[in-house]
């Protein structure tokens, strides 16, 4: 078995996230460094109609400042010092940010929830969980929530 010594762990900030991070804690990773990644969608291009270019890039700017705050906060409550870990905030299309960042740092892991959504509509991953089944170059780790 590969050691998984380079973890990325999605947080969307949904109510799976702390489940994720808490169930790192069961998972026998001593030497694991996570890379705790957030993604923030860009904003609808919609938005150009009601802001100018200025205002849109600021807003974007904020909501990025704003997920590295609480990325960092949760991950200080819910892991602390059991691990080393750094916060990414990624803008773009969630899957495709995870999948880049898990080549380019190359992790050995890849850990994240599955959505209350997907489970409500009979699916068995949400489209983010199932494109980063598809494409990752590492094994991924599919936390449900409510652990069933």
């Amino acid at each position: 078995m590969p050691r998984l010594d380079r973890v990325l762990v999605s947080v969307d900030f949904s109510p799976a996230s702390s489940e994720v991070l808490g169930t790192l804690g069961t998972l026998d990773l001593p030497a694991a460094s996570l890379l705790l990644v957030h993604v923030v969608p860009d904003l609808p291009f919609a938005a150009a109609a009601y802001l100018k270019e200025t205002q849109i890039r600021q807003l974007q700017r904020d909501l990025e400042s704003q997920a590295e705050r609480m990325l960092e906060d949760l991950a200080a409550r819910e892991l602390g010092d059991r691990y080393s870990w750094e916060v990414v905030i990624a803008r773009g299309n969630p899957a495709r940010c995870i999948l880049k960042l898990a080549r380019e740092r190359r992790t050995n892991l890849i850990v994240l929830g599955n959505s209350d959504q997907s489970k409500e509509a009979g699916i068995r991953f949400g489209s983010t969980a199932e494109k980063v089944v598809a494409s990752a170059p590492c094994p991924v780790l599919i936390v449900p929530v409510g652990g069933s």
